[in-house]
Formats: structure tokens, sequence, C-alpha cells
């Protein structure tokens, strides 16, 4: 599992590395590998999500990180330009500043087929122990004909 791991200080995110190979050891210590380091993780660290909000101006920086990743590694069929690494960029280079908020509760990483059936199980889980309400959506008439909504 990948994720963007951030440090904050006094309110703005001053550091985002990119965590890669998440895991639990056979101890159950959770690790992640930090470039060519792998490092304990408390599991208190603040994650992306990969939910950002960018204002306008914000893109255009963006655009240049990804137009660079492209004439970079743009020919391999398997690489991936990363969110949280081209804000990382940004920050370092002093043309973008970053206010994060954290969500309380636990998070499931969904990436890959692979990641679908321990997602499903901690949400059961959740809904288990009434965090959740089952089913989690309702079905309901729309507000405007027979149409059917969800809430």
């Amino acid at each position: 599992m990948i994720r963007g791991i951030g440090r904050v200080e006094n309110g703005p995110l001053v550091d985002l590395a990119e965590v890669r190979d998440i895991a639990r050891d056979a101890a159950g210590v959770l690790h992640g590998r930090f470039g060519t380091e792998v490092r304990p993780l408390t599991s208190h660290e603040l994650a992306s999500m990969n939910v950002w909000v960018f204002p306008k101006q914000a893109l255009g920086e963006l655009r240049g990180v990804f137009e660079s990743f492209l004439r970079e590694h743009g020919q391999a069929p398997k690489s991936e330009s990363i969110i949280p690494e081209a804000v990382s960029t940004l920050m370092a280079q002093g043309t973008m500043r970053v206010r994060a908020l954290s969500a309380p509760g636990p998070w499931f990483g969904l990436t890959h087929l692979e990641d679908r059936d321990g997602v499903r199980q901690g949400l059961q889980a959740l809904t288990d122990k009434g965090v959740y309400t089952s089913p989690l959506w309702k079905q309901a008439k729309g507000q405007r004909g027979n149409e059917d909504a969800l809430y």
C-alpha cells in the first residue's frame, strides 16, 4: 500500500512523503518504506487520502509538475504521477502552501483489486459495531418525480 504521510506544524503542512509498502510485520508492527529506508509507523500519522481541493492558480503549477513527469517517465508503461509527490515538489519549491484537515476514524486503502476483501471486512466490522447502519444507503423517492435517490 502507498500513502502520502504528512507532518503539520502550526497549521500548514510542512512535509509530505510518499510511503510505500505499508504493512504490519509478523509482530504486528506497522512500517513503511520512505525512499530506500524502512521505518516504523505509529498509526497516528497524518495520511493523505487524496481528497484535495486546489485553487485555480494551483492547477497551473501542478500542470508543470505533470508535464515534467511525462517528459521523464511518460513512456514507461507502469509509471504513475502521484498527487502527493507533485504537491511535495511544489511545497519544496516554495510555490505551494497546503492546509491539512484531519478526519477521525480508520481508513481503508482501496487501490487494487486485492485490497477489496480487506476493505469489505473493515467496513463490515464497523457495521457490526454500529458505526455504520445496514444498509448503508436507503432507497427513497426523489423530490422531482419517481426516480430513486440514495441517502
